[in-house]
C-alpha cells in the first residue's frame, strides 16, 4: 500500500537539493550509493517539545515513551533512560523535564494541538532564558490574579498556573524584555526583594500543590513515604525530601500537622500530577487514610518582611506572638473573617507567613492585607525576587533538587531521619558509605552584567570539574551567586574555582554558609 501511494509523497527536490549536496560533501559514500526512495515521515510533537517518558498519571507499571521531536536521535538516550527506570525505579539522569506527569489534566486535546502548533512554529526561535508559551495561557487562576494584574504583573507558568515573575510598567505590555544578560527587569526584581528586607510584601504563590492526608494512620503513611520524621506536636511543620529506592529524590515538601490525624502537605505546582503519584501508588491498601487533592481550591499569599506581623495582626484576633506562633510553626486561624491555614516559613529570609486560603476567597484577602500595610508602605513582589532573596540564604531550590541527586549530593542530611524506616533508606545509607562523585557547592562570582542561569561550566585550573544548577543575583548584599554540582574535593570552603559566562571564565569562590543572615535572626524576628 505505501508503494501504491508513493506519488503522493514526491519530494520537492528544488527544496531539499542544496541539503543534500551538503549532506554528500560531509559523507561522500552517501552520494556514491544513491537515493533509493524518500520518505517524508510523520514528526510527534509535545507541547513544550520534550519527550512523554515515564510512567503514565495514575497508573502502576504502565510507561510511555513517545513525543520524540527529535525522532531517532533520541532514540538510545530514550531507550537507556526508561529501561534504567524500569528496572531500577528511576534513572542515571534528571527526568523531570520528560516526565510526562510534568502536564495535569487540564492539558487536554485542544491545549495539546494548540501548543504543538505554537512549539512547531517557534522551535528554531533564539531560546532566551525569559521566554514564555504565549497559547493556552490563563487555564489556572488565583484568586487574586485581578489584583496582580491591576499592579502590572508580568506572569510566568507553573503547573498550569500564572505566576506573577515581577511588577512592571503597563509600556511593558505584560512582557519581561529578552536579554542574556541583566536587563530592564533585573532593577525592577531588586527593587521588590529590597522593599521585602526594609518593610513588608505581599506575593501570590498559589503555584503550589497541596494535599490534605488524614486518618489514623496518616502519621505512620507519612513517615513511610517521607524521609523526614513527621512533626509529632499540633502546629509543627518539617521539611522532607520523597526519595526512591535509590535514594534519589522524587519529591520535596513542607509537612504541616493541623491536628491528631490531619497533615497538610505543600509541594511545587509542577510536581503536583508526579507526587500525587507516588502518594497513592504506595499506599497499602489496609492503611487506613484518605488523600485529598486541594490544590485548584486553595490559593497562597506570602506576607513577607520585618512588618509582616504588623500588617497581619491588623486583620485578626489571632495571637501572632513568637511564644504563641512561632518560627517553622502552622495553625488555622481567621484573617479578615476568611479561615485559612498560616505558616510561619519564609524562602526569602524574612518574617513570613505563608497564608493558604479558599481560592474563592483570595482576592478577598488580598484587598484586606493591601489595606492593613498601606501605612507600612506594602508592596507586591513576585518569583525574580523571592529568587534571589533565596539564593541569598543559600535556599535550594527545584534545579538542586533533581531525580538523579540523592540528599548527600544536595547537602540536605539535615531533612533526612536514618532513626526510622522510610523508602529509600537501605541506599542513603549505602551511599553514606561510598561517598557520592559531586555535591552541591554554593558560589560567590565575580560577574558585572550577567547572573547564572544554569548549565554554566564550572573550571579548576581550566579543567571542568561540574556544571551550576541555578543562579542569581543578591539584591540585599549585591553579591551573584549560584549552587553548582561538583566534585566533593572542589566544595571545600574558600576553594577558588571559575565558571565560564558567556566565553569568558570569571572568577568563584566556595561559601561556607548563607551571604545573609546566616543566624536566622530575621526570620526568628522576636517578640
Amino acid at each position: 500500500p505505501w508503494e501504491s501511494q508513493s506519488e503522493l509523497f514526491e519530494p520537492d527536490w528544488d527544496a531539499i537539493t542544496p541539503w543534500l549536496e551538503r549532506a554528500f560533501e560531509r559523507c561522500p559514500t552517501l552520494a556514491a550509493r544513491g537515493i533509493k526512495r524518500v520518505v517524508n515521515g510523520a514528526i510527534t510533537y509535545s507541547p513544550d517539545g520534550s519527550m512523554l517518558l515515564g510512567p503514565a498519571p495514575g497508573l502502576k507499571n504502565y510507561w510511555l515513551a513517545c513525543g520524540a521531536t527529535v525522532g531517532i536521535a533520541w532514540g538510545p538516550g530514550a531507550g537507556r533512560t526508561l529501561a534504567q527506570w524500569m528496572v531500577h525505579g528511576s534513572a542515571e539522569i534528571s527526568t523531570r523535564a520528560i516526565d510526562p506527569r510534568r502536564f495535569g489534566a487540564w492539558a487536554d486535546r485542544n491545549y495539546n494541538v494548540v501548543r504543538c502548533t505554537e512549539n512547531y512554529a517557534t522551535r528554531l526561535n533564539l531560546p532566551y532564558p525569559q521566554d514564555q508559551m504565549w497559547t493556552k495561557r490563563d487555564i489556572k487562576r488565583s484568586g487574586a490574579h485581578a489584583r496582580t494584574s491591576a499592579l502590572g504583573a508580568i506572569y510566568e507558568e507553573a503547573g498550569g498556573w500564572e505566576r506573577p515573575r515581577l511588577y512592571a510598567p503597563k509600556e511593558w505590555q505584560g512582557r519581561e524584555p529578552n536579554g542574556w544578560r541583566r536587563t530592564a527587569a533585573f532593577e525592577r526584581a531588586n527593587a521588590e526583594a529590597r522593599a521585602v528586607h526594609a518593610g513588608v510584601g505581599i506575593g501570590d504563590f498559589s503555584a503550589f500543590a497541596k494535599f490534605e492526608i488524614a486518618g489514623p494512620e496518616a502519621e505512620r503513611f507519612l513517615n513511610r513515604v517521607c524521609a523526614n520524621r513527621m512533626p509529632r506536636k499540633i502546629g509543627g511543620t518539617c521539611l522532607t525530601t520523597l526519595l526512591n529506592e535509590r535514594g534519589t529524590i522524587e519529591g520535596e515538601a513542607v509537612v504541616a500537622r493541623l491536628a491528631a490525624e490531619r497533615f497538610w502537605f505543600v509541594t511545587g505546582g509542577a510536581s503536583e500530577r508526579r507526587v500525587w503519584d507516588w502518594l497513592t501508588l504506595h499506599q497499602r491498601g489496609a492503611e487506613n487514610i484518605v488523600l485529598a487533592n486541594k490544590t485548584d481550591d486553595t490559593g497562597v499569599l506570602t506576607l513577607a518582611g520585618p512588618k509582616a506581623r504588623a500588617v497581619l495582626a491588623a486583620c485578626t484576633k489571632a495571637d501572632l506572638s513568637n511564644a504563641a506562633f512561632g518560627w517553622r510553626k502552622a495553625a488555622e486561624i481567621p484573617v479578615a473573617g476568611i479561615p485559612l491555614i498560616a505558616l510561619r516559613l519564609s524562602f526569602t529570609g524574612e518574617l513570613a507567613y505563608e497564608l493558604h486560603a479558599p481560592n474563592a476567597r483570595l482576592g478577598e484577602l488580598w484587598d484586606a492585607l493591601w489595606r492593613a500595610g498601606r501605612a507600612h508602605g506594602i508592596v507586591a513582589f513576585g518569583s525574580a525576587a523571592m529568587n534571589g532573596l533565596r539564593m541569598e540564604k543559600s535556599y535550594h531550590g527545584g534545579q538542586e533538587l533533581s531525580s538523579d541527586a540523592s540528599p548527600i549530593h544536595a547537602d540536605i542530611m539535615r531533612f533526612v531521619n536514618l532513626g526510622k524506616e522510610f523508602i529509600g533508606r537501605a541506599a542513603v545509607l549505602s551511599r553514606q558509605r561510598t561517598g557520592e562523585s559531586s555535591i552541591v557547592a554554593y558560589l560567590e562570582i565575580d560577574a558585572t552584567d550577567q547572573d547564572c542561569l544554569g548549565g554554566e561550566a564550572v573550571l579548576a585550573d581550566g579543567r571542568k570539574i561540574g556544571s551550576v544548577s541555578s543562579g542569581a543575583f543578591g539584591p540585599i548584599t549585591g553579591k551573584s551567586l549560584a549552587f553548582a554540582y561538583v566534585k566533593p574535593e572542589f566544595a571545600v570552603p574558600g576553594t577558588k574555582l571559575g565558571v565560564l559566562l558567556f566565553g569568558k571564565e570569571c572568577a568563584a569562590r566556595v561559601l561556607g554558609g548563607p551571604v545573609h543572615d546566616p543566624g536566622n535572626l530575621r526570620m526568628k524576628a522576636a517578640p
